[in-house]
């Protein structure tokens, strides 16, 4: 996530499709101390998906909300789990 987070924060022409004008609009730190992007209709959050609390916090802490339509992309981490 932390190269996406670079990415995004050094294309300033991004910022209006995620509705932010200044990185501390973007960028704010987890309950973990860990750099997310949270914005009004996104959240791009890390959490181990193997640990089941570990992800609920993450879900919790970024405010998924039930019952909204979600989508939910795990880039690159599907094919390690067993």
């Amino acid at each position: 996530l932390s190269k996406k987070i670079s990415a995004i924060s050094r294309r300033q022409n991004l910022w209006p499709m995620l509705d932010v004008s200044s990185m501390e609009e973007l960028t704010t730190r987890s309950s973990l101390g860990l750099r997310e992007i949270r914005t009004k209709h996104c959240r791009m959050v890390q959490a181990d998906m193997r640990i089941s609390s570990e992800l609920t916090a993450a879900m919790d802490g970024c405010g998924l909300r039930p019952d909204l339509p979600t989508i939910f992309v795990a880039e690159c981490v599907l094919v390690y789990m067993q």
